[in-house]
């Protein structure tokens, strides 16, 4: 039967998932039992401020202009590590919309 066939791959992915399975939760056991060793202080003990310098939770960004430099801000700070993500979407966008358009123009209610 030709379906057989298939199956041999699926046992090759299962094992696979199982391998990457135990090989990520022994790297977590191993990271837990090194983070419950350790120091959480970072440099010179006692040297670090109380609190953190900037707290973005709370900044107010409201729909005025400096809600829309706080969102054009991230937007480019963010840019060289989300650019094929925008592009994505952008690309997205365009073929949902000429989609639509081509959807709607051909089956009119």
């Amino acid at each position: 039967m030709p379906w057989t066939y298939d199956l041999w791959f699926l046992q090759i992915l299962g094992l696979m998932a199982a391998g990457g399975g135990a090989i990520a939760l022994g790297i977590s056991l191993f990271n837990r039992a090194r983070h419950m060793r350790g120091s959480a202080d970072v440099g010179v003990p006692g040297n670090l401020p109380p609190t953190p310098g900037i707290n973005m939770a709370t900044i107010r960004v409201g729909g005025d202009i400096g809600g829309l430099a706080v969102v054009i801000g991230l937007i480019v700070a963010f840019m060289p590590d989300w650019w094929p993500w925008f592009v994505a979407v952008a690309a997205g966008s365009i073929v949902m919309a000429c989609g639509l358009f081509l959807w709607h123009r051909y089956h009119p209610w």
